[in-house]
């Protein structure tokens, strides 16, 4: 009985002020996340998506790093707002565009089938671009091998 009564004091006692110390905290942290989105710059992502999107259109000598080998496609492009249309090596492709960040797919066909690629990359100068590709199947399906692109002529 007496420790029960002693337990009862004790919470008593400290209750209130761990209380205190909880609704002190949680004010803490809504203010510095409230201060941090104020003064915090949206991400290059967010950012890219508002701008205008950069001029791609163009003739462009990619370059494809593979356990194969290294390939030296060319690419055409037209571009309308955010988005340009051509071919890469004969295939039609169409890229998406977000500021300085791009994203399209592509094929190409072999004698040992037709093999699909992913392809996101970024504008590293006004007429360069470097980014990572991925496999959509065959023996290489699912891993990342390097590209980039310089543009030839507008």
């Amino acid at each position: 009985m007496i420790g029960t009564y002693l337990l009862y004091i004790y919470y008593l006692n400290i209750m209130p002020l761990r209380i205190l110390i909880f609704i002190v905290s949680l004010l803490a942290i809504s203010c510095a996340s409230k201060k941090n989105l104020e003064q915090s710059p949206m991400s290059s992502l967010e950012a890219d998506q508002v701008g205008e999107p950069v001029d791609l259109a163009g003739h462009w000598r990619v370059k494809v790093v593979t356990p194969v080998g290294i390939h030296y496609p060319e690419m055409t492009l037209a571009q309308e707002e955010n988005i340009a249309s051509g071919d890469l090596s004969g295939n039609p492709v169409e890229m998406y565009i977000y500021g300085d960040s791009v994203s399209f797919s592509s094929f190409r066909k072999t004698p040992l089938g037709k093999f699909n690629f992913d392809y996101t990359g970024k504008l590293v100068q006004q007429d360069s671009l470097e980014g990572t590709l991925k496999m959509r199947g065959g023996p290489f399906a699912n891993k990342y091998y390097d590209w980039g692109a310089r543009r030839l002529g507008h």
